[in-house]
């Protein structure tokens, strides 16, 4: 029994589960996943998955961004070195990133919207003892999940993905509005 029970732990561990986005293991193609739902339908009742959101992707620029070193002391210091792959956004951004999920952007799929302008993003690759092995930064369009938290009653960000190209169109219903309600006919 204690076997059984070590293994599911470092099993857990191994995938890095966190409780932000649930993790389909069996390929079972009725369990969703946190970014399967629609923009801020989702309610959490706790605000624990923004604050692993901004930990995770937030970043005070008081540092030089272009020192590898300076990142590692980053990482170090927030805990960050477990994640091999890495992207931030400065914090004088937050309030772009905030507004993704409250109109400022385009739905993609599930609760995933991609901002209308431009971040600078930082991406990292992080390796053994946090060394970081390539570092860059671009302006990029910024796509992130969004849930609604209930006692604040907005949608924040929870998981940051990347953008994928081509954009959707200028069309495409704008995240944090209401779904489109299509005209019943007058007919019959």
């Amino acid at each position: 029994m204690n076997a059984i029970l070590l293994i599911a732990v470092i099993f857990t561990l191994g995938l890095g589960f966190d409780g932000v986005c649930s993790i389909d293991i069996v390929k079972n193609k009725d369990v969703k996943k946190d970014h399967d739902q629609d923009p801020c339908e989702k309610i959490k009742k706790q605000n624990v998955a923004y604050i692993k959101f901004r930990t995770r992707h937030i970043f005070p620029d008081e540092f030089n961004t272009e020192s590898k070193d300076e990142w590692r002391t980053y990482l170090e210091k927030q805990q960050l070195c477990h994640r091999p792959r890495q992207s931030f956004i400065t914090e004088a951004d937050e309030e772009k990133v905030l507004q993704i999920c409250q109109g400022s952007s385009r739905h993609v799929e599930g609760n995933l919207c991609v901002s209308d302008s431009r971040m600078m993003v930082y991406e990292l690759r992080v390796g053994d003892n946090c060394e970081i092995q390539s570092l860059w930064k671009h302006q990029n369009h910024v796509t992130v999940g969004c849930n609604r938290h209930v006692t604040e009653n907005k949608c924040l960000p929870v998981h940051y993905e990347k953008t994928k190209y081509p954009l959707p169109n200028e069309s495409t219903q704008r995240c944090g509005s209401p779904p489109k309600i299509q005209a019943k006919s007058s007919e019959g």
